[in-house]
């Protein structure tokens, strides 16, 4: 198979992929299950074991909405940015973690965590 057959099966697998996202989003009828919905797609695109959402409260305190796999937040005390607490609740090292800020209007109102599998590589082809 030729590379530009690859690339065009890869590119058609996304677009299938964002369809069936954009359907359920469709079919959720709460706000806590498109918050789900989304750290469950995630996790099937990164091919992660663990995600977490969080969302700022109305006093910017950052909460758990929804997450899959293990996620161990422990104290809320604990010292370090949020970065750091986020990898530490996953369980992964610098390499293996993805943290996307979720921005309204300039503000970051929340981030998703992603716990990146062992060998990415696979994931990714």
């Amino acid at each position: 198979m030729t590379a530009s057959l690859v690339r065009d099966d890869r590119r058609s697998a996304q677009i299938r992929g964002l369809t069936e996202v954009s359907r359920a989003l469709t079919y959720a009828v709460s706000f806590d299950e498109v918050l789900q919905l989304t750290v469950h797609r995630a996790a099937d695109l990164l091919a992660a074991p663990a995600t977490v959402l969080l969302l700022a409260d109305d006093n910017g305190v950052m909460t758990i909405r929804a997450s899959l796999g293990e996620v161990d937040l422990g104290s809320p005390h604990r010292q370090g940015s949020l970065v750091d607490h986020l990898q530490l609740a996953l369980g992964v090292t610098a390499d293996r973690f993805l943290g996307v800020p979720l921005v309204v209007g300039g503000d970051v109102m929340g981030i998703l965590a992603v716990a990146l599998p062992v060998n990415r590589d696979a994931a990714v082809d």
